[in-house]
């Protein structure tokens, strides 16, 4: 077991193990709309630029599928009637 974090954003408590941090707002934005847990999200800064950003943590596991399409550009906005 590892760190535990709880989220003041979320309300979750997570093991920093189980998470994963993505940047890209649009990959951040098909990982929700595809159900994705998010399990934080908090402002950071780019390393390189100072400029602020944010940080989305999501569920390692559940992530897996998606990153998979995303990197093959096959994650694609489905519409929910």
């Amino acid at each position: 077991m590892g760190e535990i974090v709880h989220s003041n954003v979320t309300g979750k408590d997570y093991d920093i193990k189980d998470g994963i941090r993505l940047l890209n707002l649009k990959q951040c934005t098909m990982y929700l709309k595809h159900g994705c847990e998010l399990l934080d999200l908090y402002v950071s800064r780019d390393h390189e630029t100072n400029d602020p950003v944010l940080c989305f943590i999501f569920n390692r596991e559940q992530s897996k599928l998606l990153f998979d399409l995303w990197c093959k550009h096959e994650l694609k906005w489905t519409r929910k009637d």
